[in-house]
């Protein structure tokens, strides 16, 4: 494969445009091939900066929506009122709480002392087990901004639904994250990649949900940022992106999730939403693992 940009560096070009830290990774698929990528991290107002400084033209998907109304949510943090509603009442059919697990704790009476509190003259200084909810490290979700021409805006809206009010129950259990992640093919320059390998580039957008907002929140709920924000930036910065997923493999090839854990930074707890490409079915794979993952680290969610 020719190599379009190897005496221009796009990424470090594209990065100061976004105000973007960069993080090149060189992986191994299960085949033995190599996956070389490069992931830039940004904040939503970096990536309105990158797009207002390549222009383009809107999305070639008519169902996409527009890069001014786009433009407006982002800068606003506010995003249209019915998909927010949606969120809202999803939020209110959701609970979470903590799984219960045997842990060590302070008592009147126990199994064995701690004399540095017996000495003190503390009445709990023994110590026993007792059902206590579980006190893990901090959860990110990353949710994906790109997905299948075959998805509807109604499906992925849903998902968004489903992640962002799973959050907000979670979040009175345990400190939760919320990314939101673009996932493209790209052509790296030649220090970065190895030849005749496809490429990867990822963007990181940290999502600040401390407050539950579901305006916010409906901001990411559309396909318009994955489709005329940043497939836009990447046709214009020279990335050579063709219009294909990372490494121009479905998501769905084998092991080719554990290369988007490891691209993103994602830790064991961390869940990583894979880009939905087969509309409906997806959806409910993915709740489904969202709920196995989200009890596997100590934590379960009921409808009401």
């Amino acid at each position: 494969m020719t190599r379009k940009n190897d005496t221009q560096d796009w990424v470090e070009t594209l990065a100061k445009n976004a105000s973007a830290s960069i993080c090149y990774s060189k992986l191994t698929r299960t085949n033995g091939a190599a996956a070389n990528a490069v992931t830039l991290e940004c904040s939503t107002a970096g990536v309105v900066a990158a797009r207002d400084h390549y222009g383009g033209s809107d999305s070639r998907d008519s169902w996409a929506g527009s890069w001014s109304s786009t433009r407006k949510w982002l800068v606003t943090g506010s995003g249209d009122k019915k998909r927010a509603d949606k969120i809202e009442k999803r939020m209110a059919s959701l609970s979470a709480g903590a799984t219960l697990a045997p842990r060590w704790a302070k008592d009147v009476g126990g199994y064995f002392p701690c004399v540095a509190d017996a000495i003190g003259g503390s009445p709990r200084s023994m110590r026993r087990k007792k059902l206590a909810a579980s006190d893990g490290g901090a959860i990110t979700v990353f949710f994906p901004l790109n997905c299948s021409a075959a998805v509807s805006q109604d499906d992925f809206t849903e998902l968004m639904c489903e992640v962002s009010s799973a959050l907000c129950a979670l979040a009175t259990q345990r400190t939760v994250r919320l990314v939101c992640y673009g996932s493209l093919d790209c052509e790296l320059p030649a220090e970065h990649t190895a030849n005749g390998a496809a490429d990867a580039c990822f963007w990181k957008i940290p999502v600040d949900v401390q407050y539950l907002d579901a305006r916010l929140l409906s901001v990411w709920s559309t396909v318009s940022v994955g489709r005329t924000v940043l497939m836009e930036i990447m046709r214009a910065s020279g990335s050579g992106y063709s219009g294909n997923w990372p490494w121009r493999l479905w998501p769905s090839a084998d092991g080719e999730m554990s290369l988007y854990r490891a691209a993103l930074g994602a830790t064991e707890q961390d869940m990583v939403i894979p880009p939905i490409y087969n509309g409906t079915a997806a959806l409910k794979e993915i709740r489904a693992a969202f709920k196995s993952h989200m009890e596997s680290v100590g934590l379960h969610m009921e409808v009401n």
